[in-house]
């Protein structure tokens, strides 16, 4: 390989060099520029007996400066000779122009074969005080030792603790765990394990995930034998205080904890689960599906539970129910804090209702310390009593109801007494009907978000009329669609109840609204986004008019995604502007036109939103820092009219600017998508220029 000029690689990033010799590698990173280059990867099968420090000195030399932004370093290095070839000078001096390059985070050195590379303590101590950003150390070294030979040895493992505190995986070939040659600090070690002042003691834990010795020199007796089993003890208590979140690899996990131990170390850090108890598997006998792992292991460690800090669980299954894995279900224990049911099946099943919801109130029964409950399952009454949960579920803040059989509302009293209730979700899908409650008064005083899932929005009246809640904040409505043929909203029916609304809470300062339809997998849905092409009686300023009165709004979100189309224009970002000068979030998602054509988008006469609409929000709400649209259209020759009437402050507040569709002007769409792009990447170059701080996302595409 002859390289006579300079080579100039300006974006190269990893760099791997395989050769027989030193000299080809030498070539190339002497010839060779690579500014940007952070990982170098070098093998060489040596054939000669050349010094290898001597060889591997002048390859650094110019690596560390023609390279500085290098972050890994790999070596590895194989004989294909009988013969081993010598090697002088220890493992520092090899890799001594390397030292100085103090950004190093991954050092991995493979010698396979002929000489051992001399690892004393010093040369230990010289690498982790050159690289206190080191990340990983791997040194595998199957070379033939020599008599009298150093090793690492304890002293050096606590060196890196200490130089080098983002250490995260440490492989060293040899390791002296001789007792009589580290008793003295072992036992200073042990014995002032409980102070501060202990030699194996960081100022923090050191966060090493695993530690690797391949050979563990002078203590293969101690190991075996009982003669020295406090000092053998007293090691194995130093490595684990130095390293209390290591895995012990290599002959280090020989007589380490148990494979049990182990798992219970691991089970203890885990604060989060999803389970799923269903099994769907109907031609396995039911004794064999019930002696699973889970039930074994559960067994095992009763009366203890296994997950001991478990803090939040989900039990979710879309599955036919054949069988019920207790097993699974007793990875909760009463410990934990949150816990969302979700357990649904669109068919029928053999495994009969009443053994699931058995299963699930027995695992319920023994959680006493719910803050966060949701729950969604074919029969609520039989799984959970609301009329306890005021006195076996007093700290519960966040609940969340669906009841697929049948409407939950006469049994909402209980509620009032949950003091420290903040958030409630109510499903009125599953009645029949909605007619008025005849139920008294109930008062929740400390309720701040009151969520609404429902077919009729006489539900919203009904609930207000029962339910009061002086200090609520956040109100979210889903409004569900049953299929095409539904009856469009009443723009005086809607009117009513949001008045309602802004009457009954007034401090109310959160909004959001939702539709959706049960006919997800219908055609239309699935390519438009909502069920019929008819447009709403009206816009989207009319639909929300009573609200409009409140000004001390502060977030606003709407979601079409079934039911009729809204259209909305300047006018109403204008009356939404105006009436709501505190704005801080504006969200208005649209499905109309997800998933379809730059064609049948055009071809749809559907208004929305445009440049100006954008500015006269930002002009009028100073306080506002989200903003997201559905549908802008785009006019040729409307950036400069839009930008001269409404400049913007330099430093607006806000951050986050996303529109999701992009309906372009017949003069930019006529060659189809290509333009369409074109238009987007511009208005995006636009809104980046407008709002410099923002995070600007424009159909698909961001700045």
């Amino acid at each position: 390989m002859e390289l006579n000029v300079p080579v100039t690689f300006p974006r190269l990033r990893i760099l791997t060099v395989l050769s027989g010799r030193f000299t080809p590698i030498h070539a190339l990173i002497g010839h060779m520029d690579a500014p940007q280059l952070h990982t170098l990867s070098m093998t060489e099968s040596y054939t000669s007996t050349t010094q290898t420090h001597v060889e591997m000195q002048t390859i650094l030399r110019p690596l560390v400066v023609k390279c500085p932004l290098l972050t890994a370093f790999k070596w590895k290095s194989t004989k294909v000779q009988v013969q081993p070839r010598p090697v002088d000078g220890a493992l520092a001096e090899l890799i001594d122009p390397l030292l100085s390059h103090l950004t190093l985070q991954s050092f991995s050195a493979h010698f396979h074969g002929g000489g051992a590379v001399r690892c004393t303590p010093a040369d230990f101590r010289m690498i982790a005080e050159a690289w206190p950003d080191l990340e990983f150390f791997h040194l595998c070294d199957t070379g033939h030792r020599l008599a009298n030979q150093q090793y690492a040895d304890l002293e050096s493992l606590l060196v890196f603790a200490r130089r080098c505190p983002h250490l995260r995986s440490l492989h060293l070939p040899d390791v002296e765990f001789s007792v009589d040659a580290n008793l003295k600090s072992i036992r200073a070690t042990v014995e002032g394990s409980s102070t501060s002042t202990s030699p194996g003691r960081t100022s923090r834990p050191h966060g090493l995930r695993e530690l690797r010795v391949m050979r563990s020199v002078g203590c293969s007796e101690e190991l075996t034998g009982d003669a020295d089993h406090l000092e053998v003890e007293a090691w194995r208590r130093w490595v684990e205080d130095v390293f209390p979140f290591a895995a012990m690899r290599g002959t280090l996990a020989l007589g380490h904890r148990s494979g049990w131990a182990r798992f219970q170390e691991y089970a203890s850090l885990v604060r989060e689960i999803v389970i799923d108890p269903l099994i769907n598997a109907p031609y396995i006998r039911a004794d064999i599906l019930q002696d699973t792992f889970w039930s074994q292991l559960s067994s095992s460690s009763h009366p203890e539970p296994i997950l001991p800090h478990l803090e939040r669980a989900a039990i979710r299954s879309t599955k036919i129910p054949w069988f019920i894995d207790m097993g699974v279900l007793r990875l909760l224990n009463p410990s934990i804090r949150e816990l969302d049911i979700q357990v649904v099946s669109a068919q029928a099943a053999p495994l009969e209702h009443p053994q699931l919801e058995k299963a699930l109130a027995t695992c319920f029964s023994s959680i006493k310390s719910l803050e966060v409950f949701s729950i969604e399952v074919p029969n609520l009454a039989r799984i959970l009593d609301i009329e306890s949960l005021p006195r076996s579920r007093p700290r519960l803040r966040y609940l969340k109801l669906n009841d697929r059989a049948s409407s939950i509302e006469p049994s909402l009293r209980p509620l009032a007494a949950l003091a420290n209730l903040k958030y409630l979700h109510i499903n009125f899908c599953h009645s029949e009907c909605v007619t008025a409650l005849n139920y008294p008064l109930i008062t929740l005083t400390g309720l701040r978000t009151l969520a609404v899932s429902c077919y009729e929005l006489a539900a919203i009246s009904n609930l207000l009329d029962y339910v009061k809640a002086p200090r609520l904040q956040t109100f979210s409505v889903y409004k569900m669609y049953r299929d095409a043929n539904s009856v469009p909203l009443a723009l005086q029916e809607l009117s009513r109840h949001l008045g309602m609304l802004v009457a009954k809470c007034p401090s109310l300062t959160t909004f959001e609204w939702s539709t959706g339809s049960t006919q997800a997998g219908s055609i239309a849905v699935r390519r438009v986004g909502h069920l019929s092409w008819q447009r709403a009686v009206a816009s989207l300023s009319e639909f929300f008019a009573p609200l409009l009165s409140h000004r001390a709004m502060r977030n606003f979100s709407v979601q079409f995604s079934g039911g009729p189309v809204v259209p909305y224009t300047r006018t109403d970002f204008r009356a939404i502007a105006e009436a709501w000068p505190d704005l801080e979030t504006f969200r208005l998602y649209d499905r109309e036109g997800a998933g379809s054509s730059a064609s049948n988008r055009r071809e749809r006469p559907s208004q929305c939103a445009d440049l100006e609409c954008v500015f006269v929000l930002v002009h009028h709400c100073l306080h506002l820092r989200v903003l997201h649209i559905g549908r802008m259209q785009f006019v040729s020759g409307a950036f400069g009219t839009s930008l001269t009437r409404c400049s913007t402050e330099p430093h607006h507040m806000l951050r986050e600017l996303c529109v999701d569709h992009v309906v372009c002007a017949r003069e930019w769409c006529e060659d189809g998508e290509v333009h369409h792009r074109k238009a987007v990447m511009q208005l995006c170059y636009l809104m980046a220029e407008a709002f410099p701080s923002a995070v600007i996302q424009i159909g698909g595409l961001k700045e």
